[in-house]
């Protein structure tokens, strides 16, 4: 028994070393320290909630030397920020993917809000599908852990039981909960990050609400309910296109427009700039709108 908690001990330490390696210290100047791993060549994934308004950054690498470090960009709604940085040749962790994850597994949390490692172990304790967060940004899967994260963990590397990554640990998405941003997400965000600078989202300038369609209208449309235009914001994309108040929009981009998400999803999807049929049901007669889909200012 002592040989075998000894190995598992020593097993677990060999982990949090290797993993370690990818791992740095983010400081700005009116922050406390957080944590960030090495992305690729030159860039390091961190946190957004911790860089605000941030003007001077450093990254604390593992040898104990310090290097400046610039924001390619940040998505508030994920939580997450890419900087660049000179990593001085430090590899990124191995993604892991989520096949096979359970609730259960084993989670080890590595963060350096100092110069050295530091980690923690506990257990997935959920894992759910895909999620919106509060700021409306889509994660990919809803990955939990049962971690208690002193100041400094967020954006640490969290580690299943073989070592490889299965994503960000974050306490600024979801009060009092160490959410794990899965490396799927990290990895759709940091690509618009480095290319674009932000995460670039569809603007219509309605406020809607999902409504029962009557049975004719719902066996024409092939769909239970649509989305009732609430109100148009004036000079919106909306109102270029016609939109008007009591409209219930059936469809949008080709995708069936009957919960908050569906349209959520339409606008985050790549759509901005965009021109896309929108299909509306008004005074009981359908139409079809060519509606330019706007885009979002940065947050």
């Amino acid at each position: 028994m002592a040989s075998t908690l000894k190995d598992w001990s020593n097993e677990l330490a060999g982990l949090a070393e290797a993993g370690g390696s990818s791992v740095v210290r983010v400081e700005g100047s009116r922050s406390h320290p957080a944590s960030g791993f090495v992305w690729g060549e030159g860039l390091v994934v961190t946190t957004a909630h911790m860089l605000a308004e941030q003007d001077e950054i450093e990254i604390g690498l593992p040898d104990g030397s310090e290097v400046r470090a610039q924001v390619a960009g940040t998505d508030p709604t994920t939580d997450i920020a890419l900087l660049r940085a000179a990593t001085g040749g430090l590899r990124a962790p191995e993604s892991a993917g989520l096949d096979g994850v359970k609730v259960g597994q084993a989670a080890l949390a590595l963060a350096r809000p100092g110069r050295t490692v530091r980690a923690r172990l506990g257990v997935l304790s959920a894992f759910g599908e895909s999620w919106r967060t509060h700021g409306g940004g889509r994660i990919e899967h809803y990955l939990e852990a049962d971690l208690d994260l002193p100041r400094g963990y967020s954006g640490g590397l969290v580690l299943n039981a073989e070592g490889r990554a299965l994503g960000m640990v974050t306490a600024g998405l979801l009060r009092g909960a160490a959410i794990v941003v899965p490396m799927a997400t990290l990895r759709r965000v940091a690509e618009s990050l480095l290319n674009q600078g932000s995460v670039r989202r569809g603007y219509l300038g309605v406020n809607t609400y999902p409504v029962p369609l009557g049975a004719a209208d719902a066996r024409a449309a092939g769909q239970e309910q649509g989305l009732i235009v609430l109100s148009v914001q004036p000079n919106s994309p909306a109102e270029a296109s016609g939109l008007r108040q009591g409209d219930v929009l059936l469809s949008l981009r080709g995708a069936r427009m009957g919960h908050l998400h569906d349209l959520i999803d339409v606008l985050s999807g790549g759509a901005a700039g965009q021109e896309a049929p929108a299909e509306v049901l008004r005074a009981g007669e359908r139409r079809t709108l060519q509606v330019k889909i706007g885009q979002r200012d940065a947050a």
